[in-house]
């Protein structure tokens, strides 16, 4: 399931229930040692695309791996009505 598809239902669904999400992910390289900045490359500007248009909602938790500010701003902002 992509990842905005459990943010979306985080959103849209009870807010009886907590969700917790995560955005990491894995590519093995050699010995099966992950290629972090191949899933970074992936993800973040998913995250940080994600958050732009949705500036307003309840998304739950978000675990992430290697977060820059900008995405960490967009989803703090995502509390605050503008």
């Amino acid at each position: 399931m992509p990842f905005a598809d459990v943010l979306e239902e985080a959103n849209t669904n009870s807010t009886a229930a907590l969700y917790l999400n995560f955005s990491s992910g894995y590519r093995p390289r050699w010995f099966g040692i992950p290629r972090i900045r191949a899933v970074c490359n992936t993800i973040n500007p998913q995250i940080a695309g994600y958050f732009t248009t949705h500036t307003q909602g309840r998304f739950g938790i978000l675990a992430m791996d290697f977060a820059d500010a900008n995405q960490c701003g967009l989803i703090i902002k995502t509390n605050f009505k503008d």
